[in-house]
């Protein structure tokens, strides 16, 4: 792999690391006030958004063309680049950030932050699937 690209890799997560501390420090007052949590949903919109684009990099440079992020979470487990146990954890944060940034149906914000929460360990094992990844 080119060395531009193995640091986009790295700067991708490295800001997903920065935004997932980000995330754990602030979320004792997220529900606090506005201020608070619309910084904790971006710092999350921004971990997910990172976590798909580094799914699209691995397929394009797999040799396998990215589609929407769904299909791209399916592709890369279908192919091995990622653990099939990932999956779900991967589809729900997507949808957790899509909630996030247009609100579908309301949001519950007590919901909204405990699955945030709950998906912070996966989105680590997605960090450590995705170096290993590299380093193949």
């Amino acid at each position: 792999m080119e060395k531009d690209r193995l640091k986009r890799y790295k700067e991708k997560l490295e800001h997903i690391a920065l935004r997932k501390r980000e995330f754990e420090e602030w979320s004792p007052g997220i529900l606090d006030n506005d201020k608070d949590k619309l910084s904790s949903y971006k710092a999350f919109q921004e971990m997910a958004e990172a976590v798909n684009d580094i799914i699209a990099m691995m397929l394009r440079d797999s040799g396998l063309l990215p589609e929407d992020n769904y299909t791209n979470i399916d592709k890369a487990a279908q192919h091995r680049l990622l653990p099939n146990a990932l999956r779900p954890s991967l589809h729900e944060m997507t949808g957790l950030r899509n909630r996030l940034i247009h609100e579908y149906n309301g949001l519950n914000d007590e919901t909204a932050v405990e699955s945030a929460l709950s998906l912070l360990p996966e989105i680590e094992r997605f960090m450590e699937a995705a170096k290993k990844w590299l380093k193949r």
